[in-house]
């Protein structure tokens, strides 16, 4: 299932309507723990991420991708934080001065920096960022 959906994610890449079915559908899985796991076992993650990046004009895509992630981000039954994906956190920044007055993003979008910053690794690389995530600020 984890593979099919993945695989439809990296398939289908410019498709709107199924890279937000499959964000949804991960979104929803990642509330189990062993699920986080098969989702990153099968590059669930980097799919996440090319996603982001094709449609980092898509607000809707950038708020349930981040939702998805932010799922996967944190164990709260085993205490585990996953590492943030390579260029999460400049996706993230991009899309909160691009799309500043969208409530469900820019929550998103916080919900998913609150989760990472759980992790020490995670927390060392938002820091390296700070001037990024100042720009944010109004």
């Amino acid at each position: 299932l984890f593979e099919c959906i993945t695989h439809a994610l990296l398939a289908h890449i410019e498709s709107f309507t199924i890279q937000k079915e499959a964000l949804t559908a991960l979104k929803n899985l990642a509330t189990n723990s062993n699920n986080k796991r098969r989702i990153s076992s099968c590059c669930g993650e980097g799919a996440i991420v090319l996603s982001m990046r094709v449609h980092i004009q898509s607000e809707e895509i950038l708020t349930a991708a981040f939702a998805a992630l932010n799922n996967i981000a944190v164990d709260i039954r085993t205490r585990e934080v996953a590492s943030a994906p390579d260029a999460v956190f400049e996706i993230v920044v991009l899309a909160m001065k691009k799309f500043p007055n969208s409530e469900f993003l820019q929550k998103n979008a916080c919900f998913l920096l609150r989760s990472y910053s759980y992790s020490v690794e995670n927390l060392s690389m938002m820091r390296n960022r700070t001037e990024d995530f100042m720009k944010v600020l109004p």
